[in-house]
């Protein structure tokens, strides 16, 4: 899973980071099974605070395109 983070941009880190998130599970890159990044595992490879990552997560979330199952993940 590629995904580059412009921090110089007038767009959102969290925005992003859920868009590509979105582009990635419309092209079936992610597909619908696939277990997402921890929370904290992303955060360090993207090198971004985990409550940026977080933050996105919840976004797709509320969108319906992702589920959240504490303590198994996204």
């Amino acid at each position: 899973m590629f995904i580059q983070i412009e921090p110089t941009s007038e767009i959102p880190i969290y925005t992003q980071l859920a868009n590509q998130l979105i582009e990635l599970i419309a092209t079936g890159t992610l597909k619908a099974s696939e277990v997402l990044p921890s929370v904290r595992s992303l955060a360090a490879d993207l090198g971004v605070n985990m409550h940026t990552v977080n933050k996105a997560y919840h976004e797709l979330e509320k969108k319906k395109i992702i589920e959240i199952i504490p303590k198994s993940g996204a």
